[in-house]
């Protein structure tokens, strides 16, 4: 009987562990968590066929205990900045397959930056699939989808519209985005991998309609590390994003500007200002100031992926843009269908694709690599309802190719 381990029994862990069980029954999934009553919990909700466990993953000895048997790790187990690693040692010492939705860039620069680990994983014999989320993993995959139609990719350019709703997230959720838009980030400029600094390099982005132009800013994805890493030539990789209304942006720049979104201790408290922050949203005085008069645009995002380059001569730019619901139903539990949460449902789409042996590579690897993109697509936008629109545009026409009679 396979078996199943699952650290991290929160939203995206839950979700997506739900959704296996309910497709496969016969697996054996072990759920565990540094909260014991929520990896009980889970295991209650899976009727039977999970094994809870209290495992804390910086516990060497609790976490060696959890792999024994396992054949996949699924690490839901945030924020990866301070989780990843010692699972992932873990997943290499004991050769067991390993996947995740980290959405962190400094992690996957340090795993695909350092050859000596890469040659572990190899020698490992084992498939590490890293960011097999919404963003990064389905936007990757749609990257490779547009490239695939190019004869030479120049750029890809990922942009993010989203309702500037902060007291809608949990602390978790707050902490984890400042810590992908304050200090450096990492973006592909002039075919160099550069840290910038984040909420810099200011772009209008023209998004699809209904949601128009918006001012989107540099922030840190494992995409713009993983998609340089696997196209070797690009010369652009970059990912911003842009809050709805525009006033959200400019608040959010105040925040990082005034030290905010800082997750650094401070040491006369015990604690750094981004999770004051991200506990405070939660107040009446907070709320009042972080949430904008939103009625007048989409109540929903956008993930745009543009790719440009080459084909027959010509320069040609494709974008693949995925529209999705906002609406405060997404944040209360009961009210959706658990595939209509994005990221645990690209997760569970990852697994079914070790479990059928279809996952193409072997060693450090990244959506990109690792799934057919049509088949992949096809099966986030049926299960998830999201709508996804194509653009292809011909930017300069190769005269060479056109013939003239007369």
């Amino acid at each position: 009987m396979m078996r199943i381990l699952t650290l991290g029994c929160g939203g995206v862990g839950a979700n997506a562990t739900k959704q296996m069980a309910a497709r496969h029954p016969e697996i054996e999934y072990v759920v565990a968590d540094l909260n014991i009553d929520t990896a009980q919990h889970l295991a209650h909700d899976l009727a039977g066929c999970a094994r809870p466990l209290r495992v804390d993953v910086h516990d060497r000895q609790s976490l060696n205990v959890a792999c024994e048997g396992v054949d996949l790790i699924f690490n839901a187990a945030g924020p990866y900045y301070r989780n990843a690693a010692p699972v992932i040692d873990m997943a290499i010492e004991k050769r067991i397959d390993y996947i995740d939705v980290n959405d962190d860039h400094d992690v996957a620069e340090n795993l695909f930056g350092d050859s000596e680990f890469m040659a572990r994983v190899a020698a490992a014999g084992i498939r590490m699939v890293v960011g097999c989320g919404f963003a990064p993993g389905m936007t990757n995959v749609m990257a490779r989808y547009a490239a695939d139609r190019l004869d030479r990719v120049e750029a890809i350019r990922l942009a993010l519209a989203v309702p500037f709703v902060p007291t809608l997230f949990t602390p978790a959720i707050l902490e984890h985005m400042f810590h992908i838009t304050a200090g450096t980030v990492t973006q592909v400029i002039d075919g160099i991998r550069q840290q910038v600094p984040g909420w810099s390099g200011e772009r209008i982005v023209q998004f699809a309609e209904p949601f128009g132009a918006y001012p989107a800013y540099y922030f840190g994805h494992g995409e713009t590390v993983t998609l340089a890493h696997f196209m070797p030539g690009v010369k652009e990789v970059s990912n911003r994003l842009a809050f709805m209304p525009k006033s959200g942006s400019d608040k959010w720049r105040t925040l990082i500007e005034q030290g905010f979104a800082s997750t650094s201790p401070l040491d006369d408290l015990g604690f750094s200002p981004a999770r004051y922050i991200a506990h405070h949203m939660k107040s009446v005085s907070a709320k009042a100031y972080f949430s904008p008069d939103l009625s007048t645009g989409p109540n929903g995002y956008s993930n745009q992926v543009e790719v440009e380059g080459f084909r027959n001569g010509d320069r040609v730019s494709i974008t693949c843009e995925v529209h999705g619901s906002m609406s405060e139903e997404r944040f209360e539990k009961g009210k959706r269908s658990l595939e209509l949460d994005t990221t645990p449902t690209c997760a569970r789409i990852g697994m079914e694709a070790f479990l059928r042996n279809e996952v193409q590579g072997q060693g450090l690897l990244a959506p990109e690599v690792s799934f057919e993109p049509e088949a992949f697509i096809r099966e986030v936008l049926e299960a998830s309802q999201l709508t996804m629109h194509m653009k292809e545009t011909i930017i300069r026409c190769d005269l060479r190719q056109i013939s003239t009679s007369g």
